[in-house]
């Protein structure tokens, strides 16, 4: 269901302009889901810096989310993916909320570890992925580890 929700996301995404902030999808997929048969609006964050949020008085799917919950996945992929935005299903009528609300963000961007697909979580972690990137590429970056090795050695240099 998920990546169902992610294809037809990523369909809705680029129906749009390539220069439209995360705001402006978020109003475009808030109006969609009015078209759809959602009571949706979109709420506006509290602070400059936080994305705006919806707020659907009514699902379309309740009693089939009811008895099947991967119907929520399959809209927070779709979500996801139109708006290039991390969701949050704040709350939900089939949990027994008044509303499904949908909080976003955006992602964190992180540097994937060299043959891992992992994302480093700590600044060790991050040091780590160096020190192997310059062991796996055979370079040797001399500024970062007089940086990051106190002792300034060149440990990762074969």
């Amino acid at each position: 269901m998920r990546a169902l929700g992610t294809r037809i996301g990523e369909q809705m995404r680029s129906q749009t302009s390539s220069s439209a902030s995360t705001h402006e999808r978020i109003s475009n997929l808030a109006d969609a889901m009015r078209t759809l048969g959602y009571e949706s609006n979109k709420v506006e964050p509290a602070a400059k810096r936080e994305l705006p949020s919806i707020a659907a008085h009514n699902c379309v799917f309740h009693h089939l989310a009811a008895k099947h919950p991967e119907v929520c996945h399959f809209d927070l992929a779709l979500m996801a993916a139109a708006t290039g935005a991390e969701v949050q299903h704040a709350e939900g009528m089939v949990r027994g909320g008044h509303v499904c609300r949908f909080r976003f963000r955006k992602p964190e961007k992180t540097v994937p570890r060299p043959g891992t697909g992992r994302k480093p979580r700590s600044l060790l972690e991050f040091r780590t992925f160096f020190q192997r990137l310059c062991v796996t590429d055979g370079h040797y970056f001399g500024a970062f580890h007089v940086c990051c090795n106190p002792q300034g050695a060149r440990r990762g240099r074969r």
